[in-house]
């Protein structure tokens, strides 16, 4: 899912996917649910993985990132189809989260970033592959 809000009064957008480690036993795709949820109050349904993205840590391993794969990690990237908001699911501290028009969406959007945003319409406006 990718959530795009506005960053600063001035209308500079800033991406966010939002996402985070699993809990034990947990799958990618509850990951994914919980993560969504607590993050922008948001209910969804999982689509397919659109994408990857590859980090790097540029600083020393801290002791804080001791349980965290370093220097490098991969992130999943999926769709999701949202499915009704719900404010108690979010974190405290967490800011709610609307839904834009797409048209919209990529009036902002850097194009470098425009592949991602199109994936995640093609995947939740068309379903995974081999779906009706």
């Amino acid at each position: 899912m990718l959530f795009i809000h506005l960053q600063r009064p001035t209308g500079s957008i800033a991406h966010l996917i939002p996402g985070g480690r699993p809990e034990p036993g947990e799958t990618p795709e509850e990951t994914l649910i919980r993560e969504v949820g607590e993050e922008t109050g948001w209910r969804v349904v999982p689509g397919p993985i659109i994408g990857y993205r590859h980090f790097r840590h540029l600083g020393p391993l801290t002791p804080e990132m001791a349980d965290r794969p370093y220097p490098d990690f991969v992130q999943a990237i999926y769709a999701a189809a949202a499915d009704g908001y719900d404010a108690a699911l979010l974190l405290s501290g967490e800011a709610p989260a609307g839904l834009v028009d797409v048209a919209w969406a990529r009036s902002v959007t850097q194009a470098e970033h425009l592949p991602l945003l199109d994936a995640a319409v093609r995947a939740v406006t068309y379903g995974p592959p081999g779906s009706p």
